[in-house]
């Protein structure tokens, strides 16, 4: 269910939002608002997924509160104004979107659309942005010692191999086996995606799906089209992204 503040000053253009927004699925308005400053304690109070905010409000203005959200957790934005001048400057603070008014339904559902889409992809991309960071911080270019290198012993009939983890780019299940992909090869280990995510846990390789773990170094690209969720890795793979995963992706961004 997406949270939904909305922020104007005027009764009737906040009634006409909460109208049209009563007759969509999954969408809850939690808190409306008459300006900016009311708008920040009810962000802080309800943590809204998306603010629709007018431009053109007395005191803190559109423009303004859009600044101040960004550094509150970074809601998705979408400006709702009679004033087209103010376009450019919406998309200068990061906005989602710009509707015009008066709101012509399907507009406001093409907007609500590309929130539903960011909202999808966001664990992802958060992510991938904490183990680059992570990565960055051990470099030894920042001072940090470099982690001892880690392997996994891969056991393949009568024989064990090692495969250093940084080598690898995605894990995939395959009944009672799995194949590791690495950077030179394809791996076949008897062995379960419960067991891996143990043996590789506190390494950028994470679980995205019931049968797929991908390194998140290796993501080129998120795609989402508003249901499902693709991740594109370097070397061309697309690897499905349950929902569940999706989930916990954003659950461990809050923890970090």
């Amino acid at each position: 269910m997406m949270k939904v503040l909305i922020v104007d000053d005027e009764p009737l253009a906040v009634a006409n939002l909460e109208h049209l927004l009563a007759s969509m699925d999954g969408i809850t308005v939690v808190a409306t608002a008459k300006n900016g400053l009311a708008a920040l304690h009810a962000f802080d109070a309800r943590k809204p997924d998306l603010v629709l905010v007018d431009i053109d409000m007395p005191g803190m203005d559109g423009l303004s509160l859009a600044r101040e959200l960004s550094t509150r957790g970074a809601p998705q934005v979408i400006f709702v104004t009679a004033f087209d001048q103010f376009a450019s400057q919406a998309f200068d603070v990061a906005a989602t979107d710009f509707v015009l008014k008066p709101i012509h339904p399907q507009r406001l559902c093409e907007a609500l659309e590309r929130v539903r889409q960011r909202l999808l992809v966001a664990p992802i991309l958060n992510a991938v942005r904490n183990a680059a960071r992570e990565l960055d911080q051990m470099s030894p270019s920042n001072g940090a010692a470099s982690p001892p290198d880690r392997f996994y012993w891969a056991k393949t009939g009568n024989r064990s191999q090692r495969i250093a983890m940084a080598d690898v780019t995605r894990i995939e299940a395959c009944k009672d086996y799995v194949f590791i992909h690495t950077r030179h090869e394809k791996v076949m280990v008897r062995a379960t995606m419960a067991s891996l995510e143990k043996e590789f846990s506190g390494t950028s390789i994470r679980r995205v799906h019931r049968s797929h773990m991908v390194n998140l170094q290796d993501i080129s690209e998120v795609v989402s089209d508003g249901n499902s969720c693709t991740v594109n890795l370097a070397n061309g793979a697309e690897i499905p992204v349950g929902r569940h995963y999706r989930a916990q992706l954003g659950a461990m961004q809050e923890h970090n």
